[in-house]
Parts: C-alpha cells; structure tokens; sequence
C-alpha cells in the first residue's frame, strides 16, 4: 500500500481487485440470497457515490456515414 501523508492509500489496482470481489459475491450462485445482496449492497453505495459525485454529460456524436470516417 502506498502511503499519502502517514495515511495508507490503496493502489488503482487494488480498488478494482476488491471490486471484481465484491461483484463475483454478488452475483455467484453459489451464495446465498444474504450474502449475494451484502455485497450488491456494497456495490450500490459506491455506485451511488459515483454517481453523485461524478456525474455523467451525455455525449452527443452526429450521424456519419462509415465511408466517411477516418480512421
């Protein structure tokens, strides 16, 4: 763990770990319905935060014609 200020700071790839471990709980039929909604629990409060605190602009592209796309 990195550290910021005395205060332990988790790594991008660690966040994402514990998040795939959080959905694999949620959605694995091999738990049962109160540990599958623990973690879907989990994963709409942060969901939540997100969305709150990131909100999404809907991005507008106009129509073009494939043969006229460059790429």
């Amino acid at each position: 763990m990195a550290k910021t200020e005395g205060v332990d700071r988790l790594t991008k790839r660690q966040v994402i770990n514990q998040l795939n471990t959080w959905i694999i709980g949620a959605l694995s039929s091999y738990n049962d319905g109160w540990t599958q909604k623990h973690y879907m629990d989990i994963l709409r409060e942060i969901q939540t935060l997100l969305n709150e605190k990131l909100p999404m602009k809907e991005v507008k592209f106009e129509d073009v014609p494939d043969d006229e796309m460059c790429f």
